[in-house]
């Protein structure tokens, strides 16, 4: 039977603490941040994390936005589909159930309650990161956790052995931003139908991934750094007796989705899961969080566009708000196989709105010219936009620079000889004319005066290409 406790108000006390006190900021479960009301429901919950500004040693909570970051809980893959009767949802593992002694249906419980409703546990059991000691930062009766629970009702219905252990579902936790090393907290796994004591118990299988113990009961156990279970030969539902509670933590970066297979473990202790008039399952909590600094936007390029102009590629793309890139590095490649960074673009370094960056190649050469932006963040984290296609004519190919230009202007050909250059005004007046930009392929633009003028090369091929130049 799983302990539910009544949690008393309990009075805020402000504790002023030396200047030189050291905190770790964290984003943790607080108070209104979950779901509202009760289950039982398969459907997926939301939980907004709040920064909790002075952690470990205080719970002053904060909105955070910078950026906001949410986990979402989704259930999937039920192995024991009940009857009606039994599952409103006809789901074995739910959230916001509960055991019902007088009826055999699963009872509603809210969905998001304090750490310290459900199995005895105490605040020592918890860590809420890894760089802090452990068994402190989190207080269960100010931080929060979702509230889950396991049907054994498949196992009776279909006379399973009481000291097997059974797949139930899957539980997929998703995180809208790249978090890394977060910690979860696991309150209560464990609960007993008369003699029998069973346990949920969680398989960790997103790879890459390894999870280890920082403070819980002796319950708790990790094996394998992939299995989160309740060691307890008898097993109860409560924490120290039986029942198993603690923080876990998950190693890895930008990590944005931890995949569980959830299973049941009869301990062998009773003959029956259940009376069969009577809903029989484990109640259990789960919670999240992660160190503040540790939390980042997913990198995103939008609305990357490539395109001729005047025989250079003209490259632009967008980063949405909150996206915290360091720089862009501009690829090339003639064939799409073999890459090479043709520049750089810093990024601005507001990310409070969306961005727009442009980057012009004046080296591109005639026919295709395959292009990517490469976005890197604080941390190092890299993605890379589509690839982009230009195509410049071999005509087009002739480019000159420096645009704008104070005296000389340089020409770079299409291979063909130049047969002339001229310049002319915006009102179509000949300015200049050479026959030949010489042998340093260049024309002296220093008598003109400033403005805009149009650059015409004609080739021997009889070919021509005009280009814009800005005089200053």
């Amino acid at each position: 039977m799983k302990t539910y406790i009544l949690l008393p108000l309990v009075a805020s006390i402000m504790v002023h603490g030396s200047l030189s006190a050291q905190y770790t900021p964290t984003l943790e479960f607080a108070t209104g941040q979950g779901p509202t009301g009760t289950g039982p429901s398969i459907a997926a919950q939301t939980v907004t994390f709040e920064n909790n500004t002075n952690n470990p040693t205080g719970n002053t909570f904060v909105a955070y936005t910078t950026p906001t970051t949410t986990v979402t809980f989704t259930l999937s893959n039920q192995q024991y589909i009940l009857p009606t009767s039994q599952s409103t949802t006809t789901a074995s593992l739910v959230f916001g159930g509960g055991n019902n002694q007088g009826h055999l249906y699963i009872n509603g419980y809210t969905y998001y309650n304090q750490m310290g409703a459900y199995s005895a546990p105490v605040n020592a059991d918890f860590t809420s990161a890894p760089t802090i000691t452990a068994g402190t930062g989190i207080d269960i009766t100010k931080n929060y956790s979702l509230q889950l629970f396991t049907s054994v009702m498949g196992m009776y219905n279909t006379g399973a052995s009481t000291s097997g252990r059974y797949y139930i579902a899957d539980l997929t936790i998703t995180f809208n931003n790249y978090v890394t090393n977060p910690v979860l907290h696991i309150v209560g796994l464990g609960s007993s139908y008369g003699s029998l004591g069973f346990s949920t118990e969680l398989e960790l299988q997103t790879p890459s991934l390894t999870l280890s113990k920082l403070s819980g009961s002796s319950e708790l156990t990790v094996a394998a750094g992939t299995k989160i279970l309740n060691g307890a030969t008898t097993v109860s539902g409560t924490t120290g007796s039986g029942g198993a509670s603690g923080s876990v933590l998950v190693t890895g970066t930008n990590i944005t989705t931890l995949h569980f297979k959830v299973y049941v473990r009869g301990d062998g202790g009773g003959t029956s899961w259940s009376s069969g008039t009577a809903q029989s399952g484990d109640g259990w909590m789960i919670g999240v969080s992660t160190i503040t600094s540790l939390v980042v936007l997913p990198l995103t390029i939008t609305d990357f566009t490539a395109t001729p102009a005047n025989g250079y590629a003209q490259l632009q793309w967008n980063t949405e708000a909150g996206v915290t890139a360091r720089f862009f590095n501009i690829e090339s490649s003639r064939d799409a196989v073999t890459w090479q960074t043709t520049g750089m673009v810093m990024a601005t370094g507001n990310n409070s709105t969306s961005t727009a960056y442009r980057y012009t190649d004046v080296n591109a050469a005639a026919g295709n010219n395959f292009y990517r932006v490469k976005e890197v963040d604080e941390l190092g984290n890299a993605i890379y936009s589509p690839v982009k296609t230009v195509y410049i004519a071999a005509d087009a190919s002739t480019k000159v620079f420096p645009n704008p230009v104070r005296d000389r202007l340089f020409i770079t050909g299409n291979g063909s000889t130049i047969q002339s250059v001229v310049v002319t005004s915006t009102t179509g007046e000949e300015m200049l004319r050479y026959s030949s930009p010489g042998s340093e392929n260049s024309i002296d633009m220093s008598r003109l005066p400033g403005g805009i003028y149009f650059v015409t090369v004609r080739y021997a091929s009889g070919h021509a290409q005009t280009m814009r130049v800005v005089k200053y």
